[in-house]
């Protein structure tokens, strides 16, 4: 089984949730607006990791090898969505952007 390896980088009060896979940048997953001691990044570091094959196959299929992961609470229900990646959008690549594929349920938060 192939895994991304998930960077926590800092960014204007956030974080970005970077995504690599063989050293390689893929995109992003999410964005974190919560303190270390929330618990919220690490969750989310454990839920990208878990949901690597899903990750790593969609970013096949773009064009630019980059996607964004997005939480859609509008959509009901609600999802996570893997979008293409925007390189002229770097505060928000996913935005607006085409539906890949959607992350299941069963690869969301674990307690």
């Amino acid at each position: 089984m192939a895994k991304v390896e998930v960077r926590e980088v800092p960014y204007k009060g956030s974080y970005i949730l970077e995504l690599y896979h063989e050293g390689v940048f893929i995109g992003e997953y999410e964005r974190s607006f919560a303190s270390e001691d929330s618990g919220d990044r690490a969750a989310k570091v454990r839920e990208a990791e878990g949901a690597s094959d899903l990750l790593i196959e969609a970013s096949r299929r773009t064009s630019n090898g980059k996607i964004a992961v997005r939480w859609n609470g509008e959509a009901k229900p609600r999802r996570k969505e893997i979008r293409t990646y925007a390189e002229d959008r770097p505060h928000n690549p996913g935005y607006r952007q085409f539906l890949v594929a959607l992350i299941p349920r069963a690869y969301w938060r674990k307690p």
